[in-house]
């Protein structure tokens, strides 16, 4: 009799184990891909294929003398740590630096270039000349 008892215990048990081991291994896998993950094992050895390349925004206007800075999207967002390589077609009218700073130097215009891998986007800048501030007059000025 006792040894009945005790089989009938371990097999009452057996499933509320089965029933934890399953949810603790679906909450593992939905944490790994709420967190960005995957549940394939990784391998870093597999290339990331960019597939397209956008600069933002595509057209700017600059004041000469100042800055504003372009940002690259790349697809797919996995590809996002990749180099990109910036050049500007007229450094006369503006430059750019490696992280997407673009300075107007004179008034014109420039397209900037951004490229990842061997795919290139353009963003149109025109630098203007900001026109001289004039004092305001008041009308009663000069009165007496």
């Amino acid at each position: 009799m006792m040894t009945e008892g005790h089989s009938v215990r371990a097999t009452a048990r057996r499933p509320i184990v089965l029933r934890a081991v399953r949810t603790l291994v679906a909450s593992a896998i939905l944490y790994a891909i709420a967190c960005g993950g995957s549940t394939e094992p990784d391998d870093d050895d597999i290339p990331c294929a960019v597939t397209a390349i956008a600069v933002n925004p595509a057209t700017a206007t600059v004041p000469e003398g100042e800055a504003i800075f372009l940002d690259v999207t790349i697809v797919p967002f996995a590809c996002e740590d990749r180099p990109v390589s910036w050049s500007s077609s007229d450094s006369s009218v503006a430059t750019v630096s490696g992280t997407g700073r673009v300075l107007g130097i004179a008034e014109g215009v420039a397209q900037v270039m951004a490229e990842v891998d061997s795919l290139r986007a353009t963003a149109t800048i025109t630098v203007e000349v900001p026109l001289p501030v004039q004092p305001r007059r008041w009308p009663w000025e000069g009165l007496r």
